[in-house]
């Protein structure tokens, strides 16, 4: 896939026998996974657009890359909301 830090990704997990997915950044190399990626929190499901709101404990995780399903173009960033040219269509985003 060619990440590196900085990158914005999208990145899956396995919840409740659903998949779920999360737009994060690589922030760099994980301590438990290939890489550290603090994660976005969804503020519209209709425009697909987030938020910086989690805690730390609560917005970082290590991950594969197998867990990475997509690399996202950079976003638009207007008044601490994040908009990107991506078709979110075919994924359950959180």
């Amino acid at each position: 896939k060619g990440l590196s830090v900085g990158d914005w990704v999208l990145v899956q997990y396995t919840i409740t026998k659903q998949d779920k997915c999360y737009v994060g950044s690589i922030t760099g190399h994980g301590e438990t996974a290939a890489w550290a990626v603090h994660f976005l929190k969804l503020k519209s499901r209709s425009t697909f657009s987030f938020i910086d709101s989690f805690s730390a404990s609560q917005g970082n995780d290590d991950v594969d890359d197998a867990d990475i399903v997509s690399r996202l173009p950079s976003p638009r960033v207007h008044r601490g909301i994040y908009k990107f040219e991506f078709d979110f269509s075919d994924f359950v985003v959180e």
